[in-house]
């Protein structure tokens, strides 16, 4: 078994490397793709995978039920969140997009009000939620002033459906917490589900 350091340092890992390169690397393939082309076959590659890993172990993913409550967060985290997110990297950098993301933790806590006695009764919670979050608003303010003339109204489009998938990627995280803690579907099962309508979501809106 792994002890608690290791898996904290895998955990940073996957923020620092996996997570964060996503942004980069949306920058860079967004020059071959349009935006919800680029997420749907993302998606399409993960969900079928996933779908096809959750049938092997036999899990129940044909239930009616579970395809309704993991369709709306595929709908929010993947159409709102990461495509939305693709769609703003293509009048913002992608150091810009993950900054304007990493404000994600402040609005998750200013959603989950069931949990407000715990997040705001310890005081580095606060601490560092209050400096990140002045630390995106210092960086993006900044951005803007440095806009060239002609560009500052399509950035300010970007930034606003970034933030726009940033909330969108909260409320999906809110309903898979909830989902969770009444255990009403279980991964990979619904993972896959969410997945499969994203990608239904993000191909018939690239049509339009």
């Amino acid at each position: 078994m792994m002890n608690d350091r290791i898996k904290i340092g895998l955990a940073f890992f996957g923020i620092y490397i996996v997570w964060g390169t996503t942004f980069l690397a949306i920058s860079f393939a967004l020059k071959g793709f349009p935006p919800f082309i680029l997420s749907g076959l993302r998606f399409s590659i993960a969900g079928i995978l996933l779908f096809a890993y959750a049938i092997l172990k036999g899990g129940k993913v044909w239930k009616l039920a579970d395809w309704k409550r993991s369709g709306m967060v595929g709908l929010l985290v993947l159409t709102g969140g990461t495509g939305l997110l693709t769609w703003g990297e293509q009048y913002v950098s992608s150091t810009e997009a993950c900054t304007i993301e990493a404000a994600g933790p402040l609005l998750f806590i200013a959603a989950d009000r069931k949990n407000w006695s715990f997040y705001f009764s310890n005081k580095t919670i606060i601490a560092g939620l209050l400096t990140g979050f002045a630390g995106v608003i210092l960086f993006l303010s900044g951005s803007l002033l440095s806009s060239a003339t002609g560009q500052t109204e399509l950035k300010t489009g970007g930034i606003i459906a970034i933030i726009i998938a940033t909330c969108c990627w909260v409320s999906g995280s809110l309903l898979v917490k909830k989902d969770h803690a009444q255990k009403r579907c279980q991964c990979p099962d619904c993972t896959a589900i969410n997945r499969c309508r994203g990608i239904l979501s993000v191909h018939i809106r690239d049509q339009k």
